[in-house]
């Protein structure tokens, strides 16, 4: 029995000696889901609400952008006063 053990310990690499084992300590795998999990739901929650608010200014955004490049800093509001004046 002490053989076995000897090629297990043998086997079993460790970086450290404050690393721990995956045999020793199977508790690991499941905190790392846990983990990767989380990050997964807040990743999405950020995409989903980045694109919803995209959504709802789309044409602001999107006019802001073509004034901004045709260096016509006004708003549509603005040009719309100014074409019923005339």
């Amino acid at each position: 029995m002490d053989n076995n053990l000897l090629e297990e310990s043998l086997k079993t690499k460790k970086t450290s000696s404050t690393s721990v084992d995956i045999k020793e300590n199977p508790r690991i795998i499941e905190n790392n889901i846990k983990i990767h999990n989380y990050l997964y739901l807040i990743v999405a929650i950020v995409l989903i609400s980045t694109l919803t608010i995209f959504s709802f200014f789309a044409k602001d955004i999107s006019q802001t952008i073509y004034n901004f490049f045709t260096n016509k800093l006004t708003t549509t509001l603005d040009e719309n006063k100014i074409y019923l004046r005339e």
